[in-house]
């Protein structure tokens, strides 16, 4: 979504310093207009030799997957983001991640190699992080692997219910509350 805590113009300015140094990508921002619209509009009205970077509007909920699955690197500069889903489907689907450290998932991203970490508010970090990934299809489709194994480990719907699970027996007193499996 273009909210400010997301800081899509970040991903404007990120975008601007890698076309200048001649990286060849398109740069899209997708998601509902929450009051920054107006903000990238400008941002990319002031450079108008960026015809590689766009507002795509929102997205439709089917075929999402399929569509973030096509892009090279996932890049998410908010400020702010306890659980950022699309950062789990960016990485559900082999997707390299590029967020702040202010993200919720930042520990274990860095831990799993699944992508880059940079700094809130630093669109040369950004840009560099991307650059990175995309200069390096090797290290960009290894991060992308261990996003997937992180998904599959940690994240999806059946490692969160076995932790829930795991968390509520062990809550319970030995013998005490337990029902029979159907």
């Amino acid at each position: 979504r273009l909210h400010e805590c997301k800081r899509p113009v970040r991903f404007v300015e990120a975008a601007q310093l890698l076309l200048a140094r001649g990286v060849d990508a398109d740069f899209t921002l997708l998601g509902p207009d929450e009051g920054e619209l107006p903000a990238v509009t400008a941002a990319i009205a002031r450079r108008p030799e960026l015809t590689r970077v766009s507002y795509g509007g929102v997205a439709p909920m089917a075929g999402s997957l399929a569509r973030i699955a096509r892009a090279s690197v996932f890049v998410l500069p908010s400020s702010r983001d306890a659980f950022p889903m699309v950062v789990v489907e960016a990485m559900s689907v082999g997707v390299p991640v590029v967020v702040t450290e202010a993200c919720g998932l930042a520990p274990m991203i860095a831990e799993a190699g699944a992508g880059t970490i940079v700094p809130a508010d630093d669109p040369a970090a950004l840009a560099a992080a991307v650059e990175g990934l995309l200069a390096d299809p090797a290290l960009a489709r290894k991060s992308g692997e261990n996003g997937r194994a992180l998904v599959d480990r940690s994240l999806s719907i059946e490692a969160v219910g076995r932790r829930l699970e795991e968390s509520y027996l062990a809550a319970i007193p030995a013998g005490r509350g337990r029902v029979p499996a159907p």
